[in-house]
């Protein structure tokens, strides 16, 4: 029995270590945290320090050239193309009345309508409502003309993937002529329309007539109950239009935006099938406000806005929408109560402002300029700058989710022609990682890297699609190795540094476990880098986190804005520390200092653990008035 429970106590104790890792991967800050917000203080600026935008010009010079995003491929496409399909993987064009469909990953798979008489001025695809049409149709393809919007079926075949177009509109609903300008859809199915008169139209449809209605009619939910009494001629005299040109939904809280062709953000309330008007926050407001906030720079730095992006709960608790100008200054957004998150929009309270590269006293003299077109999902921010060459920019705080101040990468890519539309690929991840708090969003990308492919973003330009990826550390390490040509280099060491030598191991075993025997060297280096820079000790593992004392919470009293310089701060190190140094007393795990290959194994192992690491093995159930564990 002694060397049962020699290997029980064993089992217990790696289980508590593979526990305190999972924790400390846990102890990452939020973004509002990473913005020293404070309640009393109001919105904070960042973007001005050195730390905002770190260079690596004292590292390797191997390591200082690779890009955070690199382009993945380049396919040919006919010069009328004018936007893609990214849920579909497909590419469009209109010439006059007609629309083509055809896939831009292998340049075949045609599908078109020709049955309008009227040009086509906008364009959409959706996915349609549950239990409404046959179980064939998995998307809505959305035409509007001057006259009319119809709505078509959209059809994939399982084996092939090939896209079919139903012959037959399914609906079709007059505009009252009033020009669609955008088109956008939620998670549930719910078509909103954006009008060139500054109107949000939503298309209702249901599965069959009732006594109360069509099966499908446009709503203008613009309109006041009593709108029908005021001619329309005196309401088009007392209000001035504003074209609305984008509309983003946030699925996970219910909320819509619009941003106008003048700068107007307009939040809209569409919780339990309404949609309902919330608040405007028009652009010369916000320029007045942002100037009231940072007062060592121009107004004309602070617009025009570009983009409105959604930030879904996932991300962040307590911000709600990110808004881009054409200089790349971005205004983050919360329009619930910051103290009670889970509240319906109630306005539009500006948080915080964060300035493009360039703006830093040291900072190099380019910056992102003539924005066109932005785009914001997790952290990452891809702009598309016009002027004598077309680049693209991408902003992402992917390489540092543990320091308690927003620091950000940015890369740079030349496009070869004008960029006409962008849109990330999104693909459903197999696993999802639960939360470990209710006020936390979803881990950084160094606790997924091991799960998820790379992000991929589509680029249509005149000369046909560019697909840029954007790289995760473990591909930095990966092309580091080939390079090279093993660890024992220059560059390699100073990943390890920049990383922090318990993150840099566990990215080593991610590589080092790969099984294909073309990654046999690859494999064999990584092994090598592994115990070669994972042999100094660090900090082991002491007690219990107490996340309440970490980021996830607000604690006004702590937070400071963010101008000022901060020297740079790992809050992974908490997780690290003895119990002197945390304020605690009592430990469950004896104090020990190991070395980084030890926790960077113990830190791979909880990541790969994560998903089913807090979930049950047996359960007990009540059976015929018996417990019963199963």
């Amino acid at each position: 029995m002694e060397p049962l429970k020699i290997h029980l106590d064993s089992l217990e104790m790696a289980g508590k270590m593979v526990d305190k890792h999972i924790i400390a991967d846990s102890n990452f800050p939020s973004l509002i945290n990473l913005m020293r917000y404070n309640v009393q203080g109001g919105p904070t600026v960042s973007g001005l320090d050195d730390h905002d935008y770190p260079n690596l010009n004292g590292a390797s010079i191997s390591l200082t050239n690779i890009n955070q995003m690199k382009i993945h491929s380049k396919i040919p496409l006919p010069s009328e193309v004018m936007e893609h399909f990214g849920q579909i993987s497909k590419a469009w064009l209109t010439i006059d009345s007609d629309i083509y469909l055809w896939s831009y990953e292998n340049e075949s798979d045609v599908a078109y309508f020709d049955g309008l008489n009227e040009t086509i001025i906008s364009v959409g695809l959706v996915k349609p409502k549950a239990d409404i049409f046959q179980s064939y149709v998995k998307y809505l393809l959305i035409l509007t003309t001057t006259v009319e919007i119809t709505i078509l079926g959209v059809t994939i075949l399982d084996d092939t993937k090939e896209v079919q177009l139903v012959p037959e509109p399914i609906f079709t609903v007059t505009t009252d002529g009033v020009g669609i300008t955008t088109i956008a859809n939620t998670n549930s199915g719910r078509i909103f329309l954006g009008s060139r008169n500054g109107s949000l139209f939503e298309i209702y449809y249901q599965a069959e007539s009732s006594w109360f209605g069509k099966r499908c009619k446009k709503i203008n939910h613009s309109e006041g109950p009593l709108s029908f009494l005021v001619p329309s001629f005196v309401t088009m005299a007392l209000s001035e239009e504003e074209a609305i040109i984008q509309i983003s939904v946030d699925d996970s809280r219910n909320i819509l935006y619009t941003l106008g062709d003048r700068g107007t953000i307009t939040v809209w309330d569409i919780n339990n099938g309404g949609a309902s008007r919330i608040t405007s926050l028009s652009q010369a407001s916000l320029v007045q406000n942002t100037v009231n906030v940072v007062k060592t720079l121009d107004s004309n730095n602070f617009r025009p806005l570009v983009s409105i992006s959604a930030i879904t709960e996932s991300e962040s608790v307590h911000l709600n929408l990110v808004v881009v100008a054409a200089t790349g200054t971005r205004f983050y957004f919360s329009c619930t109560s910051i103290t009670n998150p889970s509240s319906r929009p109630l306005g539009l309270q500006l948080i915080h402002v964060r300035l493009p590269p360039g703006y830093a006293a040291n900072a190099p003299v380019m910056r992102p300029r003539k924005v066109q077109m932005a785009y914001y999902r997790k952290g990452t921010l891809i702009l598309v700058c016009g002027g004598d060459t077309e680049t693209a920019w991408c902003l992402s705080n992917d390489a540092y989710p543990f320091t308690n101040y927003l620091a950000e990468t940015q890369s740079i890519l030349p496009l070869d022609s004008p960029a006409w539309a962008m849109e990330e690929i999104i693909r459903d991840s197999a696993i999802h990682i639960e939360k470990q708090s209710t006020t936390q969003g979803e881990p950084p990308l160094l606790v997924r890297q091991h799960m998820e492919p790379p992000r991929k973003f589509i680029f249509l330009t005149a000369q046909g699609a560019i697909i840029l990826m954007q790289v995760r550390p473990v591909d930095i390490l990966r092309q580091l190795l080939l390079e090279q040509r093993g660890p024992d280099t220059e560059a390699v060491r100073a990943y390890f540094q920049t990383q922090s030598l318990e993150q840099a191991c566990a990215t080593c075993l991610i590589l080092a476990t790969l099984e294909s025997t073309q990654n046999a060297q690859l494999s064999e280096w990584a092994t090598r880098a592994f115990f070669l820079y994972g042999s100094q000790r660090i900090a082991g593992i002491g007690p219990a986190i107490d996340m309440h004392s970490g980021f996830p919470s607000i604690n006004p009293a702590d937070l400071r804005t963010s101008t000022p310089r901060m020297p740079p701060f790992d809050s992974r190190a908490q997780a690290f520390r003895s119990p002197a140094q945390m304020g605690l007393g009592t430990t469950d795990i004896a104090l020990q200092h190991f070395s980084a290959k030890h926790s960077g194994l113990y830190l791979y192992v909880g990541r790969i653990l994560r998903p089913i690491w807090n979930i049950r093995c047996i359960k007990q159930e009540i059976l015929n008035n018996k417990n019963v564990i199963g």
